[in-house]
């Protein structure tokens, strides 16, 4: 109960930011570039919620291998598509946010320019790229009843298995997927590291026009620099923990 308790409310909170963000995109002239982002987000989340939270529950419940071949070809793609969705939607975001508040002058200002045009194309490529890329679970992903045989390779998914019988297929597609995240989270990083060295930069220049009496660690760039920190850390650690709970069960 507690489970289904936990994913039902994360899927109602997401469900409610999809369609809330839906509707200021689609009714508001106000709305920025960064609320389509978010849309794509909240997409991202409420996906991964419904195919996880399918699997989490039933297995709460006691069911063991009541998924057949096609529904776990079916539940892991989406849920697999959904998770690359989610990293590259979340380094889209720290990208924007860092051309975003980038200085007019600098070589960041033609892209600013034509910014808003080019989330939509980003969104509809991160899709392509996550939907091909996870090709291989329509293909080897099986379920636990039909495991058996001549295999050399088991990915244990505790619900599923991805069965490989090729050690050169199992080691391109790990070199595969390994590019895929360190790149998105590369490049998540180093906006991230960029936007603090933004900030810091303006609050050089601003530091004078501060009354004497403010303490810098309350002005607001310090503040936002400290969060952007926070943020990108916890990120990073919550993927290195995903990315060695995923290998422990190769």
């Amino acid at each position: 109960m507690v489970i289904f308790l936990q994913f039902s409310l994360g899927l109602s909170l997401n469900i409610f930011l999809l369609l809330f963000y839906i509707h200021v995109v689609s009714t508001s002239q106000k709305s920025s570039s960064s609320d389509l982002i978010l849309v794509h987000l909240a997409l991202a989340n409420t996906i991964i919620l419904l195919t996880s939270g399918i699997l989490e529950t039933l297995s709460a419940w006691g069911l063991r291998n009541f998924l057949d071949d096609v529904g776990c070809k079916i539940l892991i793609y989406l849920y697999r598509v959904a998770q690359g969705l989610y990293l590259c939607t979340t380094c889209l975001l720290s990208v924007f946010q860092a051309i975003t508040i980038s200085p007019s002058t600098s070589c960041w200002a033609r892209i600013k320019a034509k910014l808003s045009k080019r989330i939509l194309p980003s969104c509809a490529l991160s899709w392509v790229i996550n939907l091909l890329i996870e090709l291989d679970v329509l293909i080897y992903m099986r379920s636990p009843q039909n495991s058996s045989g001549n295999v050399r390779t088991i990915l244990d998914l505790k619900y599923c298995f991805e069965v490989i019988k090729s050690a050169e297929t199992t080691l391109a597609i790990t070199i595969m997927f390994s590019f895929h995240d360190l790149l998105f989270v590369g490049l998540m990083s180093v906006a991230s590291c960029y936007m603090v060295f933004v900030l810091h930069r303006h609050h050089r220049q601003v530091q004078h026009l501060h009354e004497p009496r403010h303490s810098p660690r309350v002005m607001p760039e310090v503040r936002a620099a400290k969060r952007v920190i926070a943020l990108v850390t916890l990120y990073d650690l919550l993927y290195a923990m995903q990315a060695e709970g995923l290998s422990q069960h190769e």
